[in-house]
């Protein structure tokens, strides 16, 4: 069973109820947050300044393994440096590496949220809110809340697809990689 079989009975109970969270008459689901395999998803349901309805959606990594977002899967891996081929690393932005000692697990893995910052990668001080990354960036307004937010320490490590941190980057004199590869389903 994955997030996308649970995630379509909660829509049909929420429409046939005209209840949103379905907690009470519902509740074996857990609608809004549950555990599938001993990974945490949660979702609720937001309205912005715009009165548009967001999709929330959070996931905990808390080891190395293959987990199911909303909109995809990731993969996360550990990677020994001696064994690592650094002309392996290439320009990809569904991957990405970090040093592993600088990675406090769980990883947080969400949608935006409005005032995410992050520390720009390549300038060590410039800080930038995701929305005028994704803005820099164009990403369409519809996938901004598709995009995987990897958070360790309360720190934006990437942004899936977009752009990644400064925060524990690779480089020789690391000895254990963390890989994660994201790989949207559209």
């Amino acid at each position: 069973i994955s997030f996308t079989h649970i995630d379509e009975i909660r829509q049909n109970l929420c429409k046939k109820n005209k209840n949103r969270f379905a907690k009470k008459k519902f509740s074996f689901l857990k609608i809004g947050f549950f555990t599938v395999d001993e990974k945490e998803i949660r979702w609720t349901k937001k309205s912005s300044a715009q009165n548009k309805k967001l999709e929330y959606w959070e996931l905990h990594i808390s080891q190395i393994g293959k987990y199911d977002y909303p909109f995809g899967y990731i993969e996360v891996h550990k990677k020994n440096i001696s064994t690592f081929n650094f002309s392996k690393i290439k320009k990809n932005s569904f991957f990405a590496y970090f040093d592993l000692k600088s990675i406090d697990f769980p990883l947080i893995v969400r949608c935006r949220k409005a005032g995410d910052q992050m520390l720009v990668f390549g300038n060590a001080s410039m800080t930038k809110t995701i929305k005028n990354i994704f803005i820099d960036e164009h990403v369409d307004k519809e996938q901004r809340n598709k995009v995987p937010i990897f958070f360790s320490q309360n720190k934006i490590l990437w942004a899936a697809g977009v752009i990644r941190s400064n925060h524990a980057l690779v480089h020789e004199s690391v000895h254990e990689i963390l890989e994660i590869l994201v790989f949207p389903f559209d």
